[in-house]
């Protein structure tokens, strides 16, 4: 049986898509006989876990290693994650895996892994989470290119393959001429029950009146993800009702900065922040809304959008949610540039008709429940495993054997 080891530098709620989507792709995983567990930090946003350290244990059904993470005053080390023991774990351990799965760079838990993958020889798969594109390297530039530069570029190199979310994250990326072949692999999620009467008991859980659309954003509170401009863009609607509900958590300083602005744009009557949401009341906000709106600077897929996508809701989205291209081809919503008159204007057409509006969303709901699974991402995923640990490389025959396209600098 291959064994895996996911390395990712936290699984906290607060860190949105990539904690959702490694708890998903272990869970499948396990279910379809790869034994595969994860080596993480007690990463809490500006808090810690209340887990078990330093040892195996299950957590949100996955079989997790949990570590200390040093408990700096100075939120960027917090947020580099820092762990000893996860170290030396991994120095001790990582050799008993056929293959490292490492989630994220520019943090400790991933460089580590990496690291220690060259240093026991073993083959290692990244997933960069979007932090190659652009915008993401523009942001805290200076130490992200000396970071690159030092220590994550023959990290990278030294990779057996790299894995991205979307086509446009792998063309974005291909400008760093990295050695590796790299895969693309969309994302999948868990598709949810349907609730009975949703759009009914959401509106009467915020006493929002029955003629009044809903549109929700639903994702985490990061300056990268453009709400900010979202916010500003509803300012400019004159005459059409409608509540936005805002679910997700992020830093305490960055969702008071929310708070301010919503309170400053006189949105406060309605706008909705209702904090992270999961489970039936997450579905309730989904099956029960009329639109959905994610107007980010960069995103490395965007599993919420699919989310979105299947409970039949039209999108609005900008060009940096790399899904922007399948909705606009495929009529499932709308996609402005980011620029609040764009959105503006995105908006008042979707709530203008909001039946041609539901039709959008049908069609996209058919389509996120045939392309977003689980079965499908872990099935290519487990032939890509297949693949790396019978020949150590992925070649012609790999690819084959794998049925997708498989890219390699010539």
């Amino acid at each position: 049986m291959l064994r895996v080891l996911h390395v990712i530098p936290s699984v906290s709620a607060t860190r949105g898509g990539p904690t959702h989507a490694v708890l998903g792709i272990v869970r499948k995983q396990n279910s379809l006989g790869i034994r595969s567990e994860i080596v993480t930090t007690d990463d809490d946003g500006p808090s810690t876990l209340d887990v078990p350290l330093n040892c195996l244990s299950e957590y949100e059904g996955c079989p997790i290693y949990f570590f200390h993470r040093w408990d700096s005053r100075f939120s960027a080390v917090r947020e580099y994650a820092v762990s000893v023991p996860l170290t030396f774990w991994l120095m001790k351990n990582a050799g008993d895996y056929d293959i490292l799965h490492i989630h994220a760079l520019f943090s400790f838990p991933s460089t580590i892994g990496m690291l220690t993958a060259r240093f026991k020889q073993r083959p290692y798969v990244v997933r960069p989470l979007g932090l190659l594109c652009a915008w993401s390297l523009r942001q805290k530039a200076t130490k992200k290119r000396l970071y690159l530069r030092l220590v994550e570029h023959r990290n990278l190199n030294n990779a057996t393959i790299i894995e991205y979310s979307t086509p446009g994250e792998q063309n974005e990326v291909a400008n760093l001429k990295l050695r590796p072949a790299s895969i693309v692999l969309p994302l999948g999620f868990e598709l949810q029950d349907t609730l009975p009467a949703a759009r009914q008991q959401l509106r009467a859980k915020f006493g929002i009146p029955e003629d009044t659309a809903i549109i929700v954003y639903l994702s985490r509170l990061h300056p990268k993800k453009g709400l900010d401009v979202l916010l500003r863009s509803l300012t400019r609607l004159t005459g059409i009702p409608f509540r936005l509900i805002i679910a997700g958590g992020g830093q305490l300083e960055y969702e008071r900065a929310i708070d301010a602005l919503i309170s400053e744009l006189g949105l406060g009557d309605v706008a909705f922040r209702v904090g992270f949401v999961e489970g039936e009341d997450k579905a309730l906000i989904l099956q029960g809304a009329d639109i959905f709106a994610l107007t980010s600077h960069s995103e490395s897929f965007g599993i919420a959008v699919a989310e979105a996508m299947a409970a039949g809701l039209p999108t609005i989205v900008t060009p940096g949610v790399p899904l922007a291209p399948v909705i606009e081809e495929n009529h499932f919503g709308w996609v402005p540039r980011l620029d609040e008159h764009e959105i503006a204007r995105a908006v008042a057409n979707a709530l203008a008709d909001l039946e041609f509006t539901k039709k959008k969303g049908a069609r996209a709901a058919a389509y996120a429940r045939e392309h977003y699974t689980w079965e499908a991402f872990v099935g290519h995923l487990a032939s890509l495993y297949r693949a790396i640990a019978s020949k150590r490389n992925i070649d012609d025959e790999a690819a084959d054997l794998l049925g997708v396209q498989i890219s390699r600098r010539r």
